[in-house]
């Protein structure tokens, strides 16, 4: 299957060419593997890394009401962390790349320093673009994740307050646990987008039984 997915990766990438066909990508995949959760984390994780889906779409698909009866089991969480993983980390690996190149433009050596230092210049220039094009799509995973646990949260609390019903069921306590779980374990770069998120996500306006998770957070690690 993955040789397939490699072989074809052109056409795939030319029939997949919108987030609405991602979407339907991924939610075809759900349904053949539904009964195999670590075949299609694998998957889902591989059509991300061969750039084929896109992590909004992964996120958004992972959120989507559909796939709310499975907040409970660990492959969700599991493909979100997988994902996530990939855009966070990257602006780390390309901001270190470009300081070795720059290094490199101070210690140019050799028979054509000139030709050396333009190629590295070019280099250099290509990097930072790529820096800047990975930190903005890893403070849009943040937004769009965040976003996306407090619409479920919110959504939940609010139907079943209309219903006269408990909201503090077993679906609720995990997927409010696992807001929690990743607001902790990416606090460092949390913290550099604070004042974005409490000016767009966590306001006044959410409930405090979502907002106090992101409020708690925030002062432990203050």
């Amino acid at each position: 299957m993955f040789m397939a997915l490699t072989k074809f990766r052109s056409l795939f990438n030319e029939l997949i060419a919108s987030e609405e066909a991602e979407l339907q990508c991924l939610a075809i995949v759900f349904d053949f593997w539904r009964n195999c959760p670590q075949m299609l984390t694998v998957l889902v994780e591989k059509l991300h890394r061969m750039k084929i889906i896109g992590f909004k779409s992964v996120v958004k698909w992972l959120f989507h009401p559909a796939m709310n009866g499975q907040f409970t089991r660990w492959y969700i969480w599991d493909i979100l962390n997988q994902v996530g993983k990939k855009v966070i980390e990257l602006p780390d690996a390309v901001s270190k790349e470009l300081q070795d190149v720059d290094e490199k433009l101070k210690q140019v050596k050799g028979d054509d320093p000139d030709k050396t230092s333009a190629d590295l210049q070019d280099k250099a220039v290509s990097l930072t673009e790529d820096l800047e094009k990975a930190e903005t799509e890893r403070k849009e995973l943040f937004l769009i994740v965040l976003q996306h646990f407090i619409l479920v949260l919110t959504q939940h609390l609010a139907e079943h307050e209309k219903e006269g019903k408990d909201s503090h069921t077993l679906w609720f306590m995990c997927t409010r646990d696992r807001l929690r779980q990743f607001l902790y374990e990416h606090q460092k770069v949390v913290m550099t987008y604070r004042s974005t998120l409490e000016a767009l996500l966590f306001t006044d306006e959410v409930d405090p039984e979502v907002g106090n998770v992101y409020h708690q957070f925030g002062t432990l690690v203050a």
